[in-house]
Parts: C-alpha cells; structure tokens; sequence
C-alpha cells in the first residue's frame, strides 16, 4: 500500500509565479494570489517606426486585488496601436503609425486608473515627407534591447 508523503495536504499560502501577457487587442486581468502584497513588473510598449519603451517596477497589491493589464498593439504602417502615421505623401504613402504604450490600472479601466505605464515607439511620416520609409521601419522590428527580440507587440511580465 502506498503511502502520501509527510506533509502532503498541506498547501502553502501561495506559491512564487510568474505570468507573460502578450498583444491580444483586448484587456486582460490578473488577480492577486492570496498573501501576495508585491510584483515585479517588467513590460515593453510597442514598436513604430522606433522601438517602445522598456520599464522594470515592484508594485505593492492587495490579496485578492484585480488589476487590469492593456499590452500595446505595434504601429504596423498607417495601422498603427497609438495612432496613425503621417498622410498621403506626393508619392501616395502613408507614414507608419506609432506603437500603443503597455499599462497597468488599478480600480478601473480608464486612462485615469493607470498605475504603470510604458511608452510606444513613436510614428513617422509619410514617404515622400522625409520619414523612414516602409523596408527601415519592417527592419526595425529585429533589432534586439537587452537581449529581448523585439516582437513589434509590446509585452508585460508579473512575477510574485
């Protein structure tokens, strides 16, 4: 006959995690575990035409406390998450679009409940207009910071 093992049953109070959020085009949300008073945040915001920001931070929360996750969509050519790049240019371009910042809010969805915040990449304009063009902005998104590959998309990590 098997045996449980010395302890077993017994169940910590919470357990160290970590969790990546990535691009979903939605808000996505995350409940602290119970005793869980901080995490480490580690977040990107999105590529434009240049790279988004890059932010580390320990956040104080409450047991139980929802917090609401908003990760940057990328500023794909006069698509772009923080708005839309420049105009028609005389050679019919549009610019490309700046990047979405990455966001933590706290009590709410507005822009007012915003705890955490990463800048986008920023925009440019169109073509003809003196912007980066379409093949610089697309070589952008490989370039690496840190050792991160930059996925255009912004991303967001908690770990407790």
């Amino acid at each position: 006959m098997l045996q449980a093992p010395s302890g077993a049953g017994i169940v910590p109070d919470h357990l160290p995690g970590e969790l990546t959020f990535k691009f979903t085009g939605r808000h996505q949300t995350w409940r602290a575990p119970k005793n869980v008073r901080g995490v480490t945040v580690v977040a990107f915001g999105a590529a434009g035409d240049g790279l988004g920001g890059r932010a580390t931070a320990v956040l104080p929360v409450r047991p139980g406390e929802q917090l609401t996750i908003v990760v940057g969509g990328n500023g794909y050519k006069s698509q772009g998450g923080g708005g839309r790049g420049g105009n028609y240019s005389s050679s019919g371009e549009f610019g490309f679009g700046g990047g979405d910042s990455t966001d933590i809010r706290e009590h709410g969805n507005r822009l007012s409940d915003r705890i955490f915040v990463v800048g986008g990449g920023g925009g440019a304009g169109g073509g003809g207009g003196g912007g980066s063009s379409y093949a610089e902005a697309t070589a952008l998104k490989h370039r690496t910071w840190s050792g991160w590959k930059e996925a255009t998309h912004g991303l967001l990590v908690l770990k407790w």
